[in-house]
C-alpha cells in the first residue's frame, strides 16, 4: 500500500526527532479489499507506524476492536474510547459503558499494551456533556480495575 509506505517514511523521519506517529481510524478503513481491508494494508506496509484505534469506529464497522488491539498490541501508545449504539441503523454515541462495545474485552487487551493514554472521544451528546464525561470516566476506572 502506497499510503502505508508514505506513512512509514514519515514515521521514520519523526522518530529521528523522538516523535512517534500514530494513525487514527474511521469506519471506512475497514471496508473490505479482497480478503482484507485498508487498515490492514496500511499497517502491513508501515512497520514503524503506531495504531491509535478508535474503538467506536471499529465497532461501527462491525469489527471486534479487542482483536485489532491484540493483533497490534506492540504498536499502541494511545487509544480512542468511544461507545456506540445503532438506532434504526444510525450510529449514535453513548457514554463509555452504556453502548454496545465490549469494554471488558477491549480494556483487558489495552492493559496488555504499552498504551499511555486513553482518550475519550464523544461526538454526539444525548444528555448533559458533564454527565457524559463523569459517567465515561467512572466506567473506564472500573474497567481498568478488572
Amino acid at each position: 500500500s502506497a499510503a502505508g509506505e508514505i506513512m512509514n517514511l514519515a514515521a521514520e523521519k519523526l522518530a529521528e526527532n523522538g516523535i512517534s506517529l500514530s494513525y487514527h481510524n474511521h469506519t471506512h478503513e475497514f471496508l473490505p479489499i479482497g480478503n482484507s481491508c485498508g487498515y490492514n494494508f496500511i499497517f502491513e506496509h508501515a512497520p514503524l507506524l503506531n495504531m491509535q484505534l478508535d474503538v467506536g469506529h471499529a465497532y461501527a464497522a462491525h469489527q471486534a476492536p479487542e482483536q485489532w488491539i491484540k493483533r497490534y498490541s506492540d504498536r499502541i501508545k494511545t487509544v480512542h474510547y468511544k461507545d456506540v449504539v445503532f438506532i434504526d441503523g444510525v450510529r449514535r454515541d453513548y457514554p463509555i459503558g452504556e453502548g454496545k462495545v465490549n469494554w471488558k474485552a477491549v480494556t483487558a487487551e489495552i492493559k496488555k499494551t504499552g498504551c499511555e493514554y486513553i482518550i475519550v472521544e464523544h461526538e454526539e451528546f444525548i444528555r448533559d456533556a458533564w454527565d457524559i464525561c463523569k459517567t465515561s470516566y467512572n466506567n473506564i476506572v472500573n474497567f481498568l480495575k478488572d
